[in-house]
């Protein structure tokens, strides 16, 4: 039935239509008519988008009784479409309705031969910070969500993420 997901529990919880649904190698998360992401899967590297979460090895939400439907992502405002990368890396990036765009989760990319570095798919990064922390994540650490909006200096209509590149496409027909 609309709204409704489905629970092992007596009481089911009552949500907005799902508008989107987006899958990765370990994460999936659902857009909602009301411009909330709710994301379940493995906890790691902040894929989910929800601080005072565990992440402990391979910690996973929704493979239990109880964990559906997951927490609400803190995304800094009402979303209307997601977009991940499938190879297994799991970044992701949501288009706000305002036009913006965040993204969170890992940060590495694969040169193909064992070797990785820092994809750029989080935004911008100072030297300091990235000696910090070579291959930051976005969302696995207080004080990370909601993500800071990627500078791109237009209104996005759309998004797309690839395993090391992300696009968006301006009101104007441009692809960024």
């Amino acid at each position: 039935e609309t709204g409704f997901v489905p629970c092992s529990t007596a009481t089911c919880t009552v949500l907005p239509e799902v508008t989107q649904i987006a899958y990765s190698s370990y994460s999936a998360c659902a857009v909602y008519a009301d411009g909330a992401v709710r994301c379940w899967g493995s906890t790691h590297a902040g894929r989910l988008g929800v601080v005072d979460v565990p992440e402990v090895g391979w910690t996973f939400i929704g493979d239990e009784p109880g964990e559906m439907p997951p927490p609400q992502a803190e995304l800094g405002g009402p979303v209307q479409a997601v977009a991940t990368n499938s190879y297994g890396i799991d970044t992701w990036c949501a288009l706000r309705l305002d036009g913006s765009v965040v993204c969170w989760g890992s940060g590495r990319a694969s040169l193909g031969n064992g070797d990785w570095f820092y994809s750029g798919l989080l935004g911008p990064f100072s030297d300091e910070q990235l000696a910090d922390d070579p291959i930051p994540n976005v969302g696995d650490d207080p004080g990370e969500l909601p993500p800071t909006p990627i500078p791109l200096g237009i209104v996005a209509t759309a998004i797309s993420v690839g395993d090391n590149s992300a696009c968006a496409i301006s009101q104007s027909g441009t692809l960024h």
